[in-house]
């Protein structure tokens, strides 16, 4: 908890603000609120269309939109944290209590046994997954149903033995089975499993026998059938009725296909399926048990998309041998005498678990080697639950060898710790490649900093915060026309992920009101003026091109980037005037003349550096405004701008009307496009 409540450790996906930002501004994309209504579910649609592709995860949008809704609250009470959630208390208590009570009943299994393999289920890099980091919950939730399905067909079996489900109660449980099946089934693909671990797990639960005349022992399959029928009728029927209502189109594995260019279940006869599944097995067993790194086949860090030449041959013999292996392990336990009775059979069963949801995964997945560091970390989730069965199934050989068995306990204890420091490990590279150049953790601090000021002095309250920027504004409104494409979704994310402003709207969202009143919509009513900024921060340098300009003040300066700079004729990114960083808008720059002069137009270049285009577009000026003064009390407003449409590297020329000669002449920017500070490379008054 102390890890996953750190800055350090916790971060939000940008695609997690991607459907944040859409699920907790208005309908008109005005502005971010608390407010919820009727319409409000539509949202989860435009999720499905643009983000899911049509793969039917309705119940995981609506869990977003409720989840993201409720971290606005929170925020309202604690400081904004980028990864908590609704899913902490899922994840981390509801799932693993039933995995506890599961492997200690199933297994029989001592509490010391199903508390060490619970404990590697937690520490494992899929549970890490959804505590540090905050995307979209699907195979948290896919987890969470799995394991409430297990629990429910445990207590089932347990009614009696060859008539489970009679009665009141067994009908009961058949119905509650019935529906929690058909509801996981809107979580995540992942989940689909269940249907075929079910019987690995429960076989006795799928035979239909005649005694005395009675029946037993079909329920199963009637909820079974009851299930599919509801699922097809909901993604064929259902779904695209109410996407119609609320102004979506929707096809179910209509984007999937059209993306992959084929059917991914035709890879079912392809040979290099069954290799892909050894593969990831591999993977998936080396990431749970923290040996990623200490044995053959390991990508480094430094080398995330590459294959290795040299371990071609190594992979061919694993994949070779794995089927032979487990096929060997089936013909031997087969054989036992006392199959029936012994601890072979539960060894057994987690094996061809193991292997049956492996190759789910890889199925799913267009049967590519899960070879990316975070592969175990995102897409083992529901692979993590079958592995501490099998685990708990090898501690269940142990009973009655004390020493032996709390021997195996602290090893199981020792590989979960291994496990969880390559998923911190995983997790640190996974969220910095998604923030490249961007102190993510910069702005959190800064949001921590600013919650506090807010609480001690209400009135300090930021109502910008509240507004939508005009960009990302556009972008949605964009997706509600054309479909989502994936390089425009990565631009979007580098949109949002990049502007503090957004970024700080969403955390801040639980202060807006669910209305703003039209009387302070505008942005530059809620700005305060250039003229009453704190000039107790200012800097100022000395040292332009320009004879006539003494001294350059600025509100900031980030680095060597002083003011100065905007005067000294040198038209390169490196030559510019930055802002400090996350300081708050209006920024200005404010050049001090010898003697005062009659200016009649500015002109202003954006900074350009070409290996970071867009961080440059988000800092160029947006909306400003020049102001003439000779006592630097008392400003005159000579030119004001709304909307630069400045371009990194572009000039942008505006003439005034001013007949009179001022000695100060301040360039107060009150917005920029997106990014948290504002810069300039070059600037000339004549």
């Amino acid at each position: 908890m102390a890890d996953a409540g750190s800055i350090e450790h916790g971060w939000i996906h940008p695609e997690g603000l991607i459907y944040s930002a859409q699920y907790l501004s208005d309908t008109s994309f005005d502005h971010f609120g608390l407010d919820f209504h009727l319409t409000e579910a539509g949202k989860i649609f435009w999720w499905e269309q643009h983000v899911d592709m049509g793969q039917g995860r309705i119940l995981t949008a609506l869990f977003q939109l409720i989840d993201i809704k409720f971290r606005a609250w929170l925020f309202r009470h604690m400081p904004p944290h980028p990864a908590v959630s609704m899913g902490w208390f899922v994840g981390m208590i509801c799932s693993t209590a039933l995995l506890y009570n599961f492997t200690k009943k199933y297994l029989i299994l001592g509490a010391p046994a199903a508390a060490a393999i619970t404990s590697l289920f937690l520490l494992s890099p899929a549970s890490a997954g959804y505590t540090f980091q905050y995307l979209h919950p699907g195979k948290m939730l896919a987890v969470f149903f799995l394991l409430v399905v297990l629990n429910l067909v445990l207590l089932l079996r347990g009614i009696g033995s060859g008539s489970a489900g009679e009665g009141r109660k067994g009908l009961l449980l058949w119905i509650v089975l019935g529906l929690t099946l058909f509801f996981s089934l809107f979580t995540d693909p992942l989940v689909f499993i269940t249907f075929l671990l079910i019987p690995v797990f429960f076989p006795e639960m799928f035979r239909v026998c005649f005694k005395g005349g009675n029946r037993s022992g079909g329920q199963v399959y009637a909820v079974y059938l009851a299930v599919i029928v509801c699922y097809a009728a909901a993604v064929f029927l259902l779904i695209p009725y109410l996407s119609r209502l609320a102004g979506y189109e929707y096809g179910f594995l209509a984007a999937v296909k059209e993306a992959k260019g084929n059917n991914p279940f035709m890879n079912i006869v392809n040979p290099w399926f069954y290799y892909g599944v050894m593969m990831n097995t591999y993977w998936f067993v080396t990431g749970n048990i923290g040996l990623r790194g200490y044995l053959p086949l390991y990508i480094s860090e430094d080398r995330l998309y590459s294959f290795d030449p040299s371990h071609y041959a190594v992979e061919a013999s694993l994949g070779t041998l794995a089927p032979l292996v487990i096929v060997h392990l089936v013909l031997i336990a087969l054989s036992v005498a006392d199959f029936k009775y012994s601890d072979k059979r539960y060894i057994l069963k987690s094996v061809l678990a193991l292997y049956i949801t492996t190759g789910w995964i890889t199925l799913i997945h267009s049967f590519q080697n899960v070879l990316l560091p975070w592969s175990t970390y995102y897409y083992g989730s529901v692979f993590s639950v079958v592995f501490v069965m099998l685990i708990g199934a090898l501690l269940r050989t142990l009973r009655g060898r004390r020493g032996l068995s709390y021997a195996a306990v602290a090893v199981v204890l020792i590989a979960s710790f291994s496990a969880y420091g390559d998923a911190k490990e995983i997790n640190r590279a996974w969220k910095y490649s998604r923030y490249p150049e961007v102190d993510i953790d910069g702005f959190y601090r800064s949001f921590r900093d600013h919650w506090h000021e807010i609480k001690k002095n209400p009135e300090r309250f930021d109502k910008t915060i509240c507004m939508v920027d005009k960009g990302v504004s556009f972008a949605f409104q964009r997706q509600r026309i054309t479909p989502l494409t994936e390089c425009y979704k990565i631009s979007l994310w580098h949109q949002l992920s990049r502007d503090y402003k957004n970024v700080r709207a969403l955390n801040f969202a639980g202060f807006c009101p669910d209305r703003i009143p039209s009387a302070v919509k505008r942005v530059d009513e809620l700005r305060p003026l250039c003229s009453t900024v704190d000039a107790g921060s200012e800097v100022m340098s000395s040292g332009t091109a320009n004879p006539d300009i003494v001294a350059v003040r600025a509100s900031s300066q980030w680095q060597d980037y002083g003011p100065q700079l905007v005067f000294d004729g040198v038209s390169s990114d490196a030559s510019s005037w930055h802002s400090s960083f996350l300081a708050p808008l209006p920024q200005w720059i404010e050049p001090e003349y010898a003697h005062p002069r009659i200016m009649i137009s500015i002109s202003i270049q954006a900074q350009n550096d070409h290996r970071y285009a867009g961080i440059n577009a988000g800092r160029a000026p947006q909306a400003f405004m020049v102001q003439g003064s000779n006592d630097r009390k008392h400003y005159a407003e000579l030119l004001k701008v709304n909307d630069a449409h400045l371009r990194p590297g572009e000039w942008g020329e505006w003439r005034f009307e001013n007949s009179r000669a001022y000695k100060y002449y301040r360039v107060c920017i009150r917005e920029n496009y997106g990014d948290c500070t504002v810069a300039i490379q070059e600037m000339l008054l004549k």
